[in-house]
């Protein structure tokens, strides 16, 4: 079974509590780097122009491979996790732009017929990298 993004985008959305969307907006309350809470109020409002399929597994297989890097990297974090997936997941297959901000990454783009490519010096290929699931490809 696979998601619609608009499924898949109020499904993300439904994980936030109401309690947590005060916390979000306000900037108090909750462990969520700065990154991640703008891309969390910017999902809260997003709209999807072209609702396109969206393979389920890679959304469990993403929040998988985030969870095991997660739990030997940031596991005196677990409360942070939440945004971590939230923010991966909805910048990987709903707006289909790269899970890191571009300024600190040096991720570059280029249009190559008409379509953005997205160039990082840092994706890291294998089963265990979550670099899998961004759009970005290796910049040469």
């Amino acid at each position: 079974m696979n998601y619609n993004s608009k499924d898949l985008l109020n499904y993300l959305r439904n994980q936030i509590s109401k309690d947590e969307e005060s916390c979000l907006e306000s900037g108090e309350g909750l462990i969520i780097s700065d990154f991640n809470r703008g891309v969390m109020l910017e999902m809260l409002d997003y709209e999807i122009s072209d609702d396109i399929e969206v393979d389920k597994d890679a959304v469990d297989d993403l929040k998988r491979t985030l969870d095991e890097y997660l739990s030997q990297y940031l596991s005196d974090k677990p409360e942070a996790w939440k945004w971590i997936f939230l923010s991966c997941a909805f910048l990987s297959f709903i707006k289909k732009v790269p899970m890191h901000p571009m300024d600190r990454t040096q991720i570059k783009v280029v249009e190559e017929n008409g379509r953005k490519i997205y160039k990082c010096p840092y994706r890291e290929e294998g089963s265990k990298s979550t670099c899998r699931f961004c759009v970005c490809v290796r910049k040469a």
